[in-house]
């Protein structure tokens, strides 16, 4: 049934990133012939549901709009995580590795 759903969405496995527990998530293009193909698609797949198992059974199914600045959180300052660099700064020049062990003394 995922492989239907994608066909009728014009994309391939790839774009399939999570399925299993009764959760999927799939990257799709916002245009509005996907909008249109996930409603019918649900709409045939929960007409299924309801003559098979009657009105006990439905899929609920939710998309949400994003753009690819969302998805790699550009702008940066507006992401609400930072990458690495910013929390681990690398080391100054002035920062020699001498290849020793630090000491703990204790009384």
């Amino acid at each position: 049934m995922r492989t239907e759903l994608l066909l009728a969405c014009g994309v391939s496995r790839t774009n399939l990133l999570y399925s299993g527990g009764g959760h999927c998530y799939i990257l799709l293009p916002n245009t509005e012939s996907v909008k249109a193909a996930l409603s019918a698609w649900n709409q045939r797949f929960n007409a299924w549901l309801s003559g098979e198992f009657g009105v006990s059974l439905f899929l609920a199914h939710g998309w949400t709009e994003c753009s690819g600045n969302d998805l790699t959180n550009t702008p940066a300052e507006d992401a609400p995580t930072r990458p690495c660099s910013a929390a681990f700064p690398p080391p100054s020049p002035a920062t020699k590795c001498t290849g020793t062990a630090p000491t703990i003394s204790g009384g």
